[in-house]
């Protein structure tokens, strides 16, 4: 279960709407079941976390799971309870799903930061509604088997970059990053409360090179600092491209307690150990290669010579189909993509 492992049981403020007392058992199983410890307890409203869980507690206005850090200086941020969804958006970033509990409005509101690296996966019981990072809690506590949606699973070979809330486990929909979601006794509303134009608008743009450079610098080296702070250890894949690269100076700028490993395959990525091993004294210490070799087996080779193709030499489908078997399985799982795809849509 991941680190910031959480479960949220919200219950309509309406007597014929929810079974108080089915939320409380909820609870109480969450509790034996997953060990959780109450971090919040209202009428309507009780998060439950993993020990151990970073959050923000706002006394009965409610809580955020992971972290929420100041845009400028990279510390905590919001020690005082934000005033709506969009405040909070727009004064902080990091990853967390916060619950504002409105009890004079009987309305609580989940807000999943635009990152998106805190999960909030929902379901429902007998009319509670139940978010959480992790789908395995959500089918235990409903005493459901994991069952596939085929029905996304058809949406999603038809239309792969249209992201719909399914997740493919049938009977749970996920909170998208940058959205506020409000629970009422009459409704669920959703409402987008982040948006990437804002910050594409001309006026925001910067025209000037030298300008645009320190920012960058600046924020990634802020983001990073901030991500890995707490973190006893922290493993970054150094691949050898521009990204990793980056990040592991930034680690290295921050003093972050890191490790570089590379990931070696007999495939175009080539090998990129050496460069690994270049960079390790000043950026991150190199913990080696993995390889994954023939068979499907998956090996540590910190200096052995591997074999590999080199970009020049791969041509595409050469390597992954270079057997009448591989083009064979390829063929048959394209054709029956295909006719599940419009089997789902018909």
């Amino acid at each position: 279960m991941r680190r910031d492992a959480y479960l949220a049981i919200i219950a309509p403020c309406a007597p014929h709407q929810a079974d108080p007392a089915g939320a409380a058992q909820l609870a109480n199983r969450a509790a034996a079941e997953a060990r959780f410890e109450p971090l919040f307890e209202s009428e309507c409203l009780t998060v439950l976390a993993a020990p151990g869980c970073r959050h923000r507690s706002w006394g009965t206005s409610g809580i955020a799971i992971g972290m929420i850090l100041s845009p400028r200086t990279g510390e905590d941020a919001f020690e005082t309870p934000p005033a709506h969804d969009r405040h909070l958006v727009a004064g902080c970033w990091g990853d967390y799903v916060a619950f504002l509990h409105d009890a004079a409005k009987a309305v609580t509101t989940v807000v999943r930061a635009p990152s998106g690296g805190v999960p909030a996966l929902r379901t429902t019981v007998d009319g509670v509604t139940l978010v959480s990072s992790d789908p395995e809690l959500l089918l235990a506590l409903a005493r459901r088997r994991p069952e596939i949606d085929w029905h996304f699973f058809a949406h999603h070979l038809a239309f792969p970059h249209l992201r719909p809330g399914a997740t493919g486990l049938a009977g749970i929909d996920e909170l998208f990053a940058g959205e506020a979601t409000s629970f009422s006794a009459d409704s669920v509303q959703r409402l987008a409360v982040w948006t990437p134009w804002h910050f594409a608008s001309a006026e925001r743009q910067l025209t000037d090179p030298v300008q645009a450079r320190l920012a960058v610098r600046h924020s990634v080296g802020l983001a990073v600092a901030g991500l890995v702070r707490g973190h006893r250890s922290v493993l970054l894949e150094l691949s050898g491209g521009l990204d990793s690269s980056v990040l592991a100076a930034a680690l290295a700028a921050a003093g972050a307690p890191a490790a570089a490993i590379n990931l070696v395959t007999p495939g175009s990525e080539g090998d990129e150990r050496a460069y690994g091993r270049y960079r390790a004294p000043e950026r991150a210490a190199f913990a080696g290669g993995v390889m994954a070799s023939p068979g499907n087996r998956v090996s540590k080779t910190a200096d052995a010579d591997a074999p590999h193709y080199s970009a020049q030499d791969a041509r595409g489908g050469e390597i992954i189909l270079r057997t009448p078997r591989h083009r064979w399985i390829f063929v048959g799982g394209l054709i029956a993509a295909g006719i599940l795809a419009i089997i789902g849509l018909a």
